[in-house]
């Protein structure tokens, strides 16, 4: 999910890695342009981005927008329902819904075999 994530221009600055792939060569400074993992705001990223999707989103499924916004674990949907036909409906909804904002589910599982 993060490298979808663009940083906004005026906060790019904070974001630089330095590299070399010899202790002989000069170190070269480069800018990330996007949402880095482990960094401390990724964690926030992960949580609230799938939220401001949902959110956008509410009028036209509001059971996905509120499965998003609650049944989430970090960046791992976790939704529940009653039957396999409403889980896969449930989650073909809120997969639409996330796609609109360029993110992707993958790692699919279930209870039932």
């Amino acid at each position: 999910m993060y490298p979808l994530v663009l940083v906004d221009e005026n906060r790019r600055s904070v974001q630089k890695i330095f590299w070399r792939s010899s202790p002989e060569q000069r170190l070269q400074e480069f800018t990330l342009n996007t949402v880095t993992y482990r960094t401390k705001s990724a964690l926030l990223f992960s949580y609230s981005l799938p939220k401001t999707v949902a959110s956008k989103s509410f009028g036209g499924n509001a059971k996905a927008a509120q499965a998003i916004l609650h049944d989430f674990y970090v960046d791992d949907f976790v939704p529940g329902a009653d039957t396999q036909a409403e889980a896969i409906e449930l989650c073909n909804e809120v997969r639409s819904i996330l796609k609109s904002g360029c993110f992707q589910l993958f790692k699919w599982i279930s209870s039932d075999p």
